[in-house]
């Protein structure tokens, strides 16, 4: 990947790194040519894989967005539980704020990709694993 969609607008970006986050859970991280205040990590689930249950415990701004495969997205407030099923053709982008939890879920059909844009970059403690 060379550039990134963020904002109406395709940003050249670079390639860090892959990290293998959990057992079948591998994400790439970039960060955006000449602009350090926010990075990019695309992450891969294998089939029938579930990122892990997350609490956001802090953050600027992290935008989600489903990028292939098939699964859902499940997120949870103190008063709601919502569930979104991606497919293709599914046009889904959602702004996560701090104490939000989520969770991604491949389906047994597919992989799931999707992205995170972390503002600023993502350091550890972003997130509380459930």
């Amino acid at each position: 990947m060379k550039t990134f969609r963020y904002e109406d607008q395709d940003l050249p970006v670079s390639f860090v790194e892959t990290i293998d986050v959990q057992e079948w859970v591998q994400c790439d991280v970039y960060d955006f040519v000449d602009d350090s205040s926010k990075d990019l990590w695309v992450v891969r689930l294998e089939k029938w894989v579930s990122s892990p249950y997350q609490l956001v415990v802090w953050w600027d701004k992290t935008l989600l967005g489903y990028i292939s495969g098939n699964g859902k997205f499940i997120f949870e407030t103190d008063e709601w539980v919502f569930e979104y099923k991606m497919r293709k053709g599914i046009k889904f982008e959602f702004l996560i704020n701090k104490w939000e939890k989520m969770k991604w879920i491949a389906d047994n059909d597919s992989e799931l990709m999707y992205y995170e844009v972390y503002l600023p970059p993502y350091r550890d403690g972003r997130y509380l694993d459930l």
